[in-house]
């Protein structure tokens, strides 16, 4: 059974774009005010929303508290053409996955659903109601485990590293489970704007910027009785990881806009698949805040490191796989023998992935080694795609092609001056820029995107 998406969105055109662009991944509820949102989710339970935040009956961010209530893990993704710094902020800060600006990007829009509901999925599926951590066999894993049982007892920061999929998240879930913390609050340092990540973690003052029309608690303060999850810790912005090491240090911390210190109690777990060692080097990473996180390190072996996991793991993952999709799936000991001799360089999310793929096609819901072999040898194309051979020519001073491109830098920069100066005179008031300019809203939108202008 497909996961289910909720679109809550009053423009009808726009709504049917949007469920023919997911209805292949996903089931679709389409409702178009807020009141139909809160009846449709509490009745129906979706995995996803995807919420605009002016709908004709109020606004969609009060629909946020009520779906993170009944489904914690509830993914859902803002797309509003009136999104501010401060409502994406206040969406994000009551648990909302991610935003979008309209005009919406549909393949990214997919991507991200995809993703997140994914994660959603195997951070269940890991754990069961007697015990957290049921699909280990090896003995490598289980001290690991041992020593996350220990370290959960104390309130020193923990650094876990590992390539992609190994499941630092899980391992993050664990060692909170196993502490007497309320509230696990997960963050992502990747792909944000400094401003809004500054914001999201530690909070704001009104009049701190544009848009902040009241003062707004950040994340660290949130989780003051629980664990903050840094997700990504690598990709935190180089100005913005003093900031956390004080933090780490004494518990204090001070709002954007803010003259008086706040403390916290929040734990801080963060994990990483960067060699941070080499960051620090790079100096794209502090050096003190490297070795404040890595007092407790945690390195999650890759799956091709611990083969004798991969027969417990395609075991749990097909008792679930068959609840979701309906079917008493099986597999053949020939298909797991050819598992077990793969190298997994997605480790665990690509097993499970390779398994939900094989259970569409197989016949008798049987997985056999043909199932495995087709998917295993379509992932090999993927992997050596032939690189296109640079012709000479390429090679050779294009003086018409050069000048072209001289003269598009030049525009660009003084594009960019231009713009720039209108906000300043503007006091960064967007619609005023837009209108002072004589263009639309969304041509300005785009050029700012496009010269990298926050």
């Amino acid at each position: 059974m497909k996961p289910t998406i909720l679109l809550v969105e009053d423009t009808r055109k726009l709504s049917e774009i949007f469920k023919e662009a997911l209805s292949g991944c996903f089931g679709i509820l389409s409702v178009y005010n807020l009141k139909e949102a809160k009846e449709s989710f509490i009745s129906k339970k979706p995995d996803g929303i995807l919420l605009d935040l002016q709908l004709p009956d109020g606004s969609g961010i009060d629909l946020i508290p009520i779906a993170k209530e009944i489904n914690p893990d509830c993914v859902i993704i803002v797309a509003t053409a009136h999104g501010t710094i401060n409502s994406a902020v206040e969406a994000m800060r009551l648990g909302a996955s991610d935003y979008l600006e309209k005009p919406v990007d549909l393949n990214e829009l997919i991507e991200k659903f995809e993703k997140k509901i994914n994660l959603a999925i195997e951070k269940d599926k890991v754990f069961s109601k007697d015990e957290m951590f049921p699909i280990s066999y090896s003995v490598r894993m289980h001290e690991i485990l041992k020593i996350c049982r220990q370290v959960a007892k104390t309130n020193f920061p923990v650094l876990i590293t590992g390539e992609s999929g190994v499941g630092k998240d899980v391992i993050a879930n664990y060692i909170h489970k196993h502490s007497a913390r309320k509230t696990f609050v997960p963050f992502n340092c990747a792909n944000l704007p400094f401003e809004l990540a500054e914001s999201l973690l530690f909070g704001h003052t009104k009049g701190s910027f544009t848009g902040a029309t009241e003062n707004k608690s950040g994340l660290v303060e949130s989780a003051s009785e629980g664990t903050l999850f840094l997700d990504e810790i690598g990709e935190l912005f180089l100005n913005l990881q003093p900031k956390l090491l004080r933090f780490l240090d004494s518990g204090a911390f001070i709002p954007i806009g803010g003259v008086i210190e706040k403390f916290s109690g929040a734990r801080v777990i963060a994990a990483t698949n960067r060699n941070l060692y080499d960051e620090v080097k790079k100096q794209k990473f502090r050096e003190d805040l490297f070795f404040r996180l890595n007092n407790f390190p945690i390195d999650i072996p890759p799956l091709r490191e611990r083969k004798e996991d991969i027969y417990p793991l395609i075991k749990f993952h097909l008792i679930s796989l068959s609840q979701t999709i309906e079917k008493n799936l099986l597999i053949s000991d020939d298909a797991v023998k050819l598992l077990e001799d793969y190298s997994f360089p997605g480790n665990v999310r690509e097993l499970f992935n390779i398994l939900d793929r094989a259970s569409i096609f197989c016949e008798k819901n049987v997985i056999d080694r043909n199932n495995i072999l087709k998917i295993l040898e379509f992932k090999k194309q993927q992997m050596n795609m032939p690189v296109k051979e640079k012709k000479t020519e390429e090679f050779e001073w294009d003086l018409e092609k050069d000048l072209r491109s001289v003269c598009k830098d030049a525009i660009n920069i003084k594009e960019k001056e231009f713009i720039i100066n209108a906000l300043q005179e503007c006091k960064y008031n967007k619609t005023e820029v837009a209108k002072k300019l004589g263009i639309s809203y969304k041509t300005l939108f785009n050029k700012m995107k496009k010269l990298g202008i926050e």
